[in-house]
């Protein structure tokens, strides 16, 4: 039996590079794999949406 996990970031504000170590950091230390960043702050959702991949 395989687990899917995902681990998100939700932001208020513009991304900024930090938030996307801070979400990797948190992927290596739960050893998970992927992870999404998402700013509400931005006119579509989509534009908003950051995939972070741990270990690639």
């Amino acid at each position: 039996m395989t687990e899917k996990e995902l681990t998100s970031k939700i932001i208020d504000a513009a991304l900024a590079p930090i938030h996307t170590a801070q979400l990797l950091t948190y992927l290596k230390l739960t050893e998970k794999r992927l992870g999404l960043l998402m700013d509400f702050n931005s006119v579509k959702i989509v534009d908003g949406i950051k995939r972070v991949v741990n270990g690639y």
